[in-house]
């Protein structure tokens, strides 16, 4: 019995350690993508576009913005979003002076 709550205590820390190898090989990879995206890109609007898709995607996030903070003055850079089409670029957000501060 002393033998198998060993081997389980190991197979738990192994686990742990994988799952620790698997977020930094994600991790990686995004990286990775990233630099090959600027790499390729000219423009600073489909350069922001197309990375803020792959963040999204290996990050599995549904939306994904860039945002320009002057002052209390947030503009849209660009965005992502799998749940509409057309990007935001350009918009002017109105954030409440608690928030405009952080």
């Amino acid at each position: 019995m002393a033998h198998e709550s060993e081997l389980t205590a190991k197979i738990e820390i192994l686990e742990r350690e994988n799952e620790i190898l698997s977020e930094q090989a994600e991790s990686i990879a995004l990286l990775g993508i990233l630099s090959e995206t600027i790499n390729t890109r000219m423009d600073q609007h489909s350069l922001l576009t197309d990375v803020l898709e792959q963040i999204a995607t290996l990050t599995s996030l549904t939306e994904c913005f860039c945002v320009s903070r002057s002052g209390t003055d947030t503009v849209m850079l660009a965005s992502y979003s799998r749940l509409r089409i057309n990007d935001a670029a350009g918009v002017k957000i109105s954030l409440p002076d608690d928030v405009a501060r952080t």
